[in-house]
């Protein structure tokens, strides 16, 4: 159950550095994305440290520090929205995919429970440091607000109020799958 928790728990944290990275960023503040860039490859240090997972979790793993550190480029001196969202979903894709194949049998219902929470929380560090706060819809590439492009595909956002319900919904059933 702890190494349940432990994957839940790092999979939301990761990805709420990962936001307040991105916030840093927009609000123009090189000590704060060097610190959440600090934060975030030391998140992936401690798993290979923790978990001692195969070969190719360990090379997701590193891909997730690398880009997490040229996460930086692409926030410094000026800011190149075109690889945001790109560089983004390599940064917690390989991490999240490094947690799944630790144990791919017992680690992929504590990531699924944890992709809404995960997700609130990162919005909330994208829009506090630039904002001060977490409700703020602008600041997108999409004047509606409503997609997101990745990988040159327009991908459609939730409503911040749908991802608060969804992560209110994903923790309490993480709890009750974990007392099941």
């Amino acid at each position: 159950m702890t190494t349940t928790i432990l994957i839940f728990t790092l999979a939301v944290i990761f990805r709420a550095l990962s936001g307040f990275q991105n916030g840093f960023g927009y609000a123009r503040s090189f000590g704060g994305i060097s610190t959440a860039t600090s934060l975030m490859i030391f998140t992936n240090v401690f798993v290979l440290w923790w978990f001692a997972p195969v070969w190719y979790a360990a090379i997701f793993l590193a891909l997730s520090a690398a880009a997490s550190f040229y996460m930086v480029r692409v926030l410094i001196p000026t800011i190149k929205f075109n690889e945001i969202h790109n560089t983004e979903a390599i940064i917690t894709g390989a991490f999240i995919t490094a947690l799944f194949f630790i144990d791919w049998r017992t680690t992929w219902v504590p990531i699924l429970f944890a992709h809404y929470p995960a997700m609130l929380l990162h919005k909330i560090g994208v829009n506090v440091p630039p904002t001060n706060t977490a409700w703020n819809h602008n600041g997108t590439n999409d004047p509606t607000g409503e997609t997101v492009k990745i990988f040159n595909l327009d991908w459609w956002r939730t409503s911040f109020n749908a991802r608060l319900a969804l992560a209110a919904i994903s923790i309490v059933g993480f709890f009750l799958w974990l007392l099941l």
